[in-house]
């Protein structure tokens, strides 16, 4: 074992090789790490507060994190060499595209995340210079994580007592299971994208979306 970071680690993932580790941190920092020998083997500049939310491109090559400071952003890094590519508004949670063309995050409404407040929230997905191409709405309240099937048809969002799944080419939503419990933590789709497994505090469930 090791320990990545001091502050609060809130995200990672293994980059497609399992060479590394890129962790996310409430220090303002993102590190990758050689898996081999435990190494930090780059720091990426720019976060500008806590980094919540992490993901690596299939290709490798890029890295988008979900940055919360005063005015929270997304941002884009070049994985192999810190170069930052891009930013534009986002919050909380992002996920790359099997095709690694465009992220998916979940917006800031700034009304405020709590349980206690009932709005409407929104996912947005952007190109990787920042450009936003497409709004799918419907989550209430936190939006926790955001995955794309294996094919990139669709995007399921874990929030509060919800799963929801849409249809990335039409932006409709393709299926809602609710009343999953009070917070719903995560959300991951099977290999085969027939099903998505729900990990929340009633537990882990899967929840069958085959046509």
């Amino acid at each position: 074992s090791f320990s990545a970071q001091r502050a609060g680690n809130n995200d990672l993932r293994f980059s497609p090789d399992s060479r590394f580790l890129l962790t996310a941190s409430d220090d303002h920092s993102l590190r990758l790490w050689d898996i081999r020998t435990l190494k930090c083997e780059r720091v990426y500049p720019g976060s500008s507060g806590r980094v919540t939310s992490v993901d690596i491109s299939l290709d490798g090559t890029r890295l988008v994190a979900g940055v919360q400071g005063v005015k929270s952003s997304v941002k884009v890094w070049n994985l192999a060499d810190g170069s930052l590519q891009a930013t534009c508004r986002g919050y909380n949670t992002v996920a790359f595209s099997p095709d690694g063309r465009h992220y998916a995050t979940a917006v800031d409404s700034s009304v405020g995340f709590s349980f206690d407040n009932n709005y409407e929230n929104s996912v947005e997905i952007f190109t990787l210079d920042g450009e936003r191409i497409k709004e799918l709405t419907g989550p209430r309240n936190d939006v926790n994580a955001l995955c794309y099937s294996p094919d990139g048809r669709h995007l399921a969002a874990a929030g509060n007592k919800e799963i929801r799944v849409w249809d990335v080419a039409t932006g409709r939503t393709a299926y809602h299971f609710k009343e999953l419990g009070r917070n719903v933590e995560d959300v991951r789709f099977t290999p085969d994208g027939r099903n998505v497994v729900v990990i929340g505090e009633n537990g882990l469930s899967i929840r069958s979306i085959a046509d």
